[in-house]
């Protein structure tokens, strides 16, 4: 116990000097080590319960805006761990290791629940397409309570679910130049939710008659 709290004391708070992205190299990878994400709120946890499909789009628009983020800053995620990830207000990421910079060559093979095909194969650059398919897995996931097959060796038998359908065949297509901007994809996630909840409009009619009198 006496050596635990000598160590405490001899912690101290460091500061990181703040470093000017033009003049680090575009392939170094920054990683901030900070504390681990509350379990309880973790996607991860999350995706272990049934939630509305309103709410499941809501963390998709979420994870969405994250990833476009770090794209407009010269990244794209191949693949992410849901439970690095947790749901809070804003949304927080703990693991950055499934960052890669965008058109420099991803030499190695990746095999994931939300890595593209193409990862497999490795000499893979840096693509924007590689966060569209890892959000079109989560997607995937979320509606049919299953992850994408590894190795599919035919199309996924996908539900035609108005719109839903969409997204997943265009995120999914094991052809990167088909899968959806993140940009666009971002905008189509917000839209689908503005016309779902639309769709949950409920109209009633009534008329009301009554027996005239004549004089």
């Amino acid at each position: 116990m006496q050596s635990e709290h000598l160590e405490e004391e001899n912690l101290e708070e460091e500061e990181y000097p703040v470093v000017d992205n033009e003049l680090a190299e575009p392939t170094l990878k920054w990683l901030l080590l900070s504390e681990y994400p509350d379990n309880e709120r973790s996607l991860s946890d999350w995706l272990a319960q049934a939630h509305s499909l309103d709410d499941y789009l809501l963390v998709l628009v979420q994870v969405c805006q994250f990833f476009r983020y770090v794209h407009q800053h010269g990244w794209c995620f191949a693949h992410f761990l849901p439970e690095f990830i947790q749901l809070s207000k804003p949304i927080r990421f703990y693991d950055l290791t499934g960052a890669y910079a965008v058109e420099e060559p991803i030499n190695f093979g990746l095999q994931g629940h939300y890595c593209a095909p193409e990862l497999s194969y490795g000499k893979v650059v840096g693509h924007e397409s590689l966060s569209s398919y890892a959000i079109g897995a989560l997607l995937y996931q979320m509606r049919y309570q299953e992850y994408v097959p590894l190795h599919q060796s035919e199309p996924l038998d996908l539900k035609p679910i108005p719109r839903i359908y969409q997204l997943l065949k265009t995120c999914l297509s094991p052809i990167p130049e088909e899968r959806f901007p993140l940009s666009q994809l971002l905008d189509l996630l917000i839209d689908v939710r503005r016309q779902l909840k639309a769709d949950e409009i409920s109209w009633e009619v009534a008329q009301r008659t009554s027996v005239g009198q004549s004089l």
